[in-house]
Order: C-alpha cells, then structure tokens, then sequence
C-alpha cells in the first residue's frame, strides 16, 4: 500500500515539473503572436485626431484583449478599465510610439490643461504611459489649423456657418481698486446670437492638414470690412471748450444774466452783440461786465437788471467799431494836427486795411477758429516743455551741486560705513563733484584718481556701496588695480609716497610735520614671478639698490611713518629679504630718518612718564650690555634676542621675561651699584614691576602656587583687590610727553582694557 502511494506521489511531482518548460515556451508563443497582432495593426491613422475619431485610435488587437481578459478577471467598469489602459500601453510599447491611443493622447493634453507641467509628460512618456511634448505640441497645432481650415477662424461648434449672426461684445471690470485707478482687470465678453434654421444644415468645408512637425501657428486675418451706417445722430456740437484754468475760475465769479424773454428787447441785445448768424435762445446768457454799473440792480441776493437796459459794453475789433465823426471847428482841426506822426500810419493803417480779428473781449472766451485755438494750444504747450526743461536743468543743476564728496561723508558716517579717521582723510578732497566723472569721455583726474583710491583702499564697503547701491560713477575695482600697477612700487624707499608728504607738510605743518616711525619685518610666502609692468622676474632678494640676488625673498621690511597729531599713516618703504642682520636694520633706518628730515619731516619719539620720572627702554639695552661685557646675568634672561625681538613678536614669552621681577630688581640692583647709567631708572623698574605683578595676578591658575602666581581666592581676595586698586591709580598717572593722561591719548586702549 506504501509502494502504491509513493509511487503516485513521484507521478504527481513529475507531472508537475514537466509543465514548466512547457508554460515558458506557451508564454513565448503567446508573445511572438501579439507582437505581429501589433505589428500588423494599421499605423497611417487618421491626421490629426479629432475628438469624433479617437475611436480609431483606440484599437487593440483581440490577442491582447483576450490576454487581459485572463489576467484581470471581473466584469467591472474598473477592470474593463484597466483592460483598456494596460492593452494600450502595450500597443504604444510594443510600436515604440508609432502607433499612437487615445489614452496616450488625451493624458497628455490634460495633464497639460490641469498643471501645465512639461516636465511630468515628460516623465510620463518615459514610461510609456502618454505622447511625448513635441508630439503634443505637433497634435495641437494640426487641429488649429484644421479648425482655421474648416472656417477660416476660431468660432466654437454651436456657431453655425452660412447663418445671419449678431455680435454684441462687452468690457466688464472684476471689481478692483487701486490708488490711481489703473492696472485692473478686466473681462471681456462676447455673445453671437443666431436665429434657429430648420432644415438640413450645410456641410463645413472639408479641410485636410498635413501630418508635419510644425508646432507653432501664424495666421494672417483678413482686414474687417468698414460698414457706413449713415450720419451721426445726437445734439449738435458746442463752439466752446470748457478748460479748468485760472481764467475759468475768474470766469465763475461773473454775474451770466439770462436774455430777456420780450421778443423787441432781445432783439435790441442780439443787434448789439453784433455776432453775425446769432439767435438768442431761451437759455442764452451774457456777462455782466456789458453793462454799466447804473445798468444793474445789486440791493437783494440776486443781481437783476432794471427794466430796459440795453447792453453797451464791447471791446469788438476794428471793423466793427462805428468810426466817429471828426469835429469840422479851426480848434479841432489844429488839435487833430498836433498828434504825432507815428500815431496818424497806425491810425490810418487801420481804417485803409481793416482785418477781422476775434472777440477777446472775455479772458475765457476762446477763439471761434479752430485754427486760432490750435495755435493757442501749441504756444501754450511749447511754452510748458520750455518751463519743464528748465525745471529739469535746475533741478540737475542742483542735484550736481549736492553731490559733492562732502555731502557723501556724512552719509557715509552715518551709516557706519567710514571712521572718524577716513572721514579726516578724505575731507581733502570735499569739493569734489562725482557727477562730472559719468561724462562720456571724461578722463579722471588726479584728484579724482586719489580719492578713490584712497576710499576703495580704507573703505572697501563705502565704495561698494556708493557705486552699487548708490549708483555713483566710481571707477570699477579693475580699473583701481590698473592705475596701481601704474605706480612705481619697486622695493626700496618710495619717493612718490615722500614727496606727497613733503606737499602735505607745507599745507599743514602741525598735522604733517611730526611723525613717528614705525617698522616690522612680515613674513612671506616663497615665490617667484613675471611681473608683465617691469618685464623683470620678481620675488628674489631686493634692498632697492638695484643689485640683482638669485636667493627667494622670505620676509618683508615695511617702514611707515604714523602721524601724531593727525589720524593718518603711510608706507615710505619696504625691502625684500630672507634674513637682515641689526647692522643693515641699522643702515636702512637712517636711509628712513635722513630722507624724512631733508623734507622737513621730524620723526619725534613720545616716551611715558610717571610721578618717579620716565620711562625708558634703552636702560634695557644698558643691563643687556653691561651683562655682555661682564660676562654674568644679574638674575635675569635678557639676551640680545630680547633687545633686539623685531624677527620674534610673536613670542610671549619673550615680553614676559623682559617685563619680569628679576629685571625691575638688576635695574635697581645696578644703580644701587653706582652705574652712572642707571642713575634715574627707578621709574622703568616700578613699570616693570608693576606690569608683572599684574601679569602674574590675572595670569595665575596653579593651585600651588604661591605669590601673587596663586589663583584668586578667598584667602588672598582683599590682597589682590588692594593691588589691582593701586596698579589702577598708578596706571591713571602716566603721561605722555606733552602731559597728556596715557588713558585719554590716542595709545588709551591698552590702558583702558586693563583699569576697566
């Protein structure tokens, strides 16, 4: 029994594994099938795809139906659905787009109409799932130009051809408001109305389009056809233009009296008004200046005019005055011959040429010629733009007047753009006008050339802001870099930067008079290159004598000269080197001094004083020597490294150790000892003193330590109080060598940040 059952079971698991090659080889026979099915179907589908042919776009062949059939079970409108949709992306896939479906067609347009995103039917047809752009763009075109072609314009379907149509067009606004009342929006709406034909209705043109890859449309319109519907019909036009002026106000302010309704007075006003063609009407009015002040009856509210009274004033024109009969006596003859000769041509001008001339009579009463009112018109309008354009000279006039340099510092200032010293640099050139540079071949002067120099070196943010933000006529940073490669910077002593102090000292002595000097080694990066301006290689060894070095320059020796007085400083020099003994730091310091003292230039030294006398570093120079030549240290570390610390600044450690204890204690240690060149250097010990023991209280953290090197704590907290209030009184005694306070001089903040 056993036997028998495994013996089905093998059966069974054969039977089951031999259908497999089978099922595969099935699926290929069904694929190669609904391939031709596909290739065979028709592609010179119908061009373009009209809404009432996409049926024909819809074919799948009944392969693939009936596959779909199989694998989407169901008889729902959701399957049937999905039957549809999975069978056209087949039909588009297995084609490679040759074959296009209505679904592929009609996703893309609405995926168009709904976002408008040309990138998401691009990611669409990439799967396979819609046309791509182009061909959209292709399908969309053609049926412009089939409806174009059907009847010659974009009427929608309901209108129908060969039918008498009423248009009626309307402007209506969408309810905006705004300060000025432009800028809204506004719709408008346009209605055909056609009467119902009963009938069979005549055929549209047939209009067949190429299938083409054209994308885009230019149709040429015919020109509308003018219609003459006859005269226009309405009130008749008014003779006057109604202008808003000062004469129009005037004009309000007259009495206008109403023509008498007595049918012989009127007549009697017409005839004096001598107006040729004029009929008084009902509402006809005149002036009341024509009448005489007699005339008029002002007792009530309302002026009203007594019975009878005929209008007498005019000032009509020549020809329609009434000419006055002369007095025949000897008297009047003899006067009459008495008037000038000028005055009897014009007066006999005028009677032998009469010319019609308007009735000015009134301000506000404009010309009846619409010839004469045009030339009003022009002279006015000419007489506008000449007063606007001088307006506008004025106006620009004024404007280059307050754009002078002066007026920008204060600007400047106070945005926080410029310092206080940049301000005094550049109020050197306040009378500048920065207009004048925008000039179209404009070449920049010298003056023009250093102030912007001088702002785009000390003020970089200024300068971007004036010439960005501000839009002022700065030249551009390029153009700076060209003019200072221009410059002669050649290592060595800089006679342009001498002689520009030797003018400035002239004009002001006290500002540029006295200077200290100043000097630092700086290192740099080893590099050698061609210089295009001096046609030379640079970046070697050069002391500005002209002998070329084949070593590669390390460092550079800057001198510059700070005034004292004023807030200003400048580079004199600079040399390239990669090691300079104190000798040649020696040498080229007197270059300096000498060069500076034959332009008048006095390089003043301003030592610190306090109440015990002054400070002075040379007595550091003085243990250094004494130790050097005796051969011992007095307790101390001076070296000539600590004298002479131009090449190690950065070290700390050797400031520490000159301003130490041990020093303060050999400088009294060595006057003590009758060194005659110790005698008055108790004031350079107690500042000594004084600045380590704050060194060692503000840099004390060992808890070991003893001193004033232990931290700050309870234990010693009134101690070190009481120190630090007497190193602040002692800081607050020095002085300068004019007697200034050293915390209210220009070297205060050293001063301050420690008695803060």
């Amino acid at each position: 029994m056993l036997v028998k059952e495994n013996m089905s079971l093998r059966k069974r698991i054969s039977n089951l594994e031999k259908p497999t090659v089978g099922i595969e080889a099935s699926c290929q026979v069904v694929a190669k099938q609904i391939h031709r099915d596909v290739k065979h179907l028709n592609q010179d589908q119908p061009w373009p795809p009209l809404p009432t042919e996409l049926d024909s776009y819809s074919s799948v062949p009944s392969s693939v139906k009936s596959l779909l059939s199989c694998l989407l079970s169901g008889t729902g409108e959701k399957e049937q659905r999905l039957r549809d949709s999975f069978g056209m992306d087949l039909v588009y896939a297995i084609s490679h787009g040759k074959v296009n479906t209505s679904k592929h067609i009609l996703l893309a347009f609405a995926v168009k109409s709904l976002t408008g995103n040309i990138n998401l039917i691009r990611i669409l047809n990439r799967f396979g799932h819609c046309v791509s752009y182009s061909m959209l763009e292709e399908i969309d075109t053609s049926l412009c130009l089939h409806k174009l072609g059907q009847d010659g314009g974009v009427t929608p379907d309901q209108v129908k051809p060969y039918v008498p149509t009423v248009l009626a067009w309307d402007n209506i606004d969408r309810l905006e408001e705004t300060l000025t009342g432009r800028g809204t929006s506004h719709r408008v709406n346009g209605i055909a109305v056609q009467p119902r034909m009963f009938g069979p209705e005549l055929p549209r043109p047939a209009c067949d389009v190429p299938k083409s890859k054209q994308r885009t449309v230019s149709v040429s319109l015919p020109a509308l056809p003018v219609y003459a519907v006859g005269t226009r019909c309405g009130p008749p036009t008014r003779s006057y233009v109604e202008v808003k002026t000062d004469i129009c106000a005037d004009a309000l302010k007259k009495n206008f009296l109403w023509f008498p309704k007595d049918r012989d007075v009127r007549k009697k006003w017409e005839v004096a008004l001598r107006r040729e063609g004029f009929t008084a009407s009902d509402s006809s009015v005149l002036c009341s200046e024509h009448f005489k002040q007699d005339d008029l009856d002002r007792t009530g509210q309302i002026v009203r005019l007594r019975d009878g009274v005929i209008p007498s004033i005019f000032s009509f024109p020549v020809h329609l005055q009434r000419p006055e009969k002369g007095r025949t006596t000897c008297t009047s003859r003899r006067s009459e011959e008495s008037l000038s000769v000028a005055s009897q041509d014009a007066s006999n001008t005028a009677t032998s040429h009469p010319q019609p001339q308007p009735n000015d009579d009134h301000g506000y009463a404009l010309p009846a010629s619409p010839t004469s009112l045009k030339a009003r018109l022009n002279e006015a309008l000419a007489r506008v733009e000449s007063l606007e354009r001088e307006k506008k000279n004025a106006m620009a006039r004024e404007k280059r007047a307050k754009t002078t340099v002066k007026s920008l510092l204060g600007d400047l200032r106070e945005k926080n753009l410029i310092n206080e010293e940049l301000e005094e640099r550049l109020e050197f050139y306040s009378d500048l006008q920065i207009d004048f540079m925008a000039k179209q071949g404009h070449e920049y002067t010298k003056a023009y050339r250093e102030f912007a120099l001088t702002l785009h070196l000390h003020g970089p943010k200024a300068y971007k802001y004036l010439r960005e933000t501000q839009h002022f006529p700065l030249p551009h940073p390029h153009t700076l870099q060209r003019w200072l490669c221009s410059v002669d910077d050649k290592p060595g002593l800089n006679k342009m930067m001498l002689d520009m102090l030797e003018r400035r000292c002239l004009e002001d002595q006290a500002k540029y008079g006295c200077v200290a000097l100043m000097l630092d080694a700086m290192a740099i990066r080893k590099h050698v290159q061609y210089n295009p301006h001096t046609q030379s290689m640079s970046g070697f060894v050069d002391m500005g004598d002209g002998n070329s070095e084949t070593d590669v320059a390390t460092e550079a020796l800057v001198f510059m000269v700070v005034g004292i007085q004023g807030h200003w400083k400048a580079p004199i020099a600079y040399y390239l080197m990669n090691s300079l003994s104190p000798v040649t730091q020696r040498v080229l310091l007197s270059h300096a001094l000498e060069e500076l003292h034959a332009r008048g230039i006095r390089v003043a030294y301003s030592p610190i004083a306090s109440t015990t006398g002054q400070i002075n570093w040379r007595y550091i120079n003085y243990l250094n020597d004494v130790q050097k030549k005796d051969g011992l240290h007095a307790a101390n570390k001076i070296t000539d490294k600590h004298v002479y610390y131009e090449n190690q600044k950065m070290r700390v450690s050797l400031a520490a150790q000159t301003l130490s204890r041990s020093v303060s204690v050999a400088l009294r240690t060595m006057r003590d000892l009758g060194y005659s060149q110790f005698k008055h250097s108790e004031a350079t010990a107690e500042f000594i003193e004084m600045i380590d023991r704050l060194f060692d209280i503000m840099n004390g953290r060992n808890p070991r330590a003893k001193g004033f090197k232990a931290p700050l704590g309870a234990l010693n907290w009134m101690e070190r109080k009481e120190c630090l209030s007497r190193a602040r009184e002692y800081l607050l005694t020095l002085v300068t060598k004019d007697g200034t306070p050293l915390h209210q001089s220009k070297r205060s903040i050293k001063i301050v940040l420690v008695i803060a």
